[in-house]
């Protein structure tokens, strides 16, 4: 059987007035295959390509560079599967929407959840522009006092932690 992926038309789902079938689709898809295709998301086709092309670079680093950025959470930092004749099958680099529990906490997150953020995210030194690249395309998760000096007011919001050595996640600015 072959499976046709939605293309879920955001902007009409967060409408007022969402058609049901577009929400029902969705589910389905989801349930039954997994994966969901969006458009009209509001992410700007720049950061999506810088995005795309720095993450591009890090998985053609060497193996032995890339499993420097292996973490013990399987949720973080680099990781590869091999098939059963030892070939490359899947590789992944995932990050959290938090690098602390310090940064979670100061987000404003339960204590409950802090321990997800036990194992810091990791970034490979040779591409410092990805951490900012993948913050600003995973978007802001909480809002944190203040402000900072880089933040476009109205698309992003600033996640400038309260310490004195914070950047904001979005742009990097003090």
């Amino acid at each position: 059987m072959t499976y046709q992926i939605p293309v879920l038309d955001l902007a009409a789902a967060l409408s007022d007035d969402p058609p049901a079938e577009l929400l029902a689709d969705a589910r389905a898809a989801a349930e039954r295959i997994g994966i969901i295709a969006v458009r009209n998301h509001g992410v700007d086709q720049a950061l999506i390509d810088d995005f795309t092309e720095r993450a591009g670079r890090l998985l053609s680093l060497p193996r032995a560079e890339k499993a420097k950025l292996a973490s013990p959470h399987p949720y973080r930092g680099w990781r590869q599967w091999p098939d059963d004749f030892g070939r490359l099958e899947l590789e992944r680099f995932n990050v959290a929407q938090f690098d602390t529990m310090a940064d979670a906490q100061a987000a404003g997150l339960p204590p409950e959840y802090l321990g997800l953020y036990a194992h810091q995210n990791r970034w490979p030194a040779g591409e410092p522009g990805l951490r900012a690249a993948a913050f600003r395309y995973l978007g802001p998760p909480a809002a944190s006092p203040g402000g900072c000096s880089g933040c476009t007011p109205g698309r992003w919001t600033c996640l400038q932690t309260p310490s004195s050595s914070a950047r904001c996640r979005n742009c990097g600015s003090p």
